[in-house]
């Protein structure tokens, strides 16, 4: 990488944007949820219903009012992480306003009409990507949300990637090549 390369991005959130990013960070709860409900439910056949019968559709009446309080439940959590990550938006309107970042191998600077941050790498909490966006944790709770959408091309992309991969500490960078 050479020293000279730095990497602007502008980035205005939409508010699928920030859904997005939401449900990102909402997926290991969601994934633990479903193998406790899976374990539960094998408890439960094997609690009260193991050597009874067969009969399968006698098993699926024991088994379908947990599984319909589970799916319930589910549909409930995705529904809350939906609404809070609407308000939110609306209620924050600074999520909603431009951002422009400045990459290079030394620092982060954000700036925003309102003033000017600057996150060396070696502080960052955590560096993760989806899909659409990199995301640069400054603190467990206080993410970054660089849009791909806001650089030129690919291969900038990819540049970047392999630019923090050098600079930010193994431990905390969790982008795949």
């Amino acid at each position: 990488m050479a020293k000279k390369d730095v990497f602007s991005a502008d980035v205005t959130l939409t508010e699928k944007d920030y859904l997005h990013f939401n449900m990102i960070n909402c997926i290991k709860m969601v994934q633990a949820f479903i193998v406790y409900a899976v374990v539960f439910l094998f408890v439960l056949t094997k609690m009260g219903y193991y050597g009874e019968t067969s009969d399968v559709g006698a098993l699926m009446t024991y088994l379908s009012r947990p599984l319909i309080m589970f799916l319930l439940f589910l549909a409930a959590y995705v529904g809350f992480i939906v609404y809070r990550s609407k308000s939110t938006y609306h209620k924050f309107p600074m999520i909603q306003k431009r951002h422009s970042y400045q990459l290079n191998n030394k620092q982060m600077v954000v700036k925003t009409e309102s003033g000017e941050a600057k996150v060396k790498w070696e502080e960052v909490y955590q560096v993760n990507e989806s899909k659409q966006m990199i995301i640069v944790y400054s603190t467990r709770s206080h993410a970054h949300l660089i849009l791909k959408s806001s650089f030129k091309d690919q291969d900038e992309i990819s540049r970047l990637k392999g630019m923090l991969k050098e600079v930010v500490p193994k431990k905390k960078f969790k982008i795949k090549k």
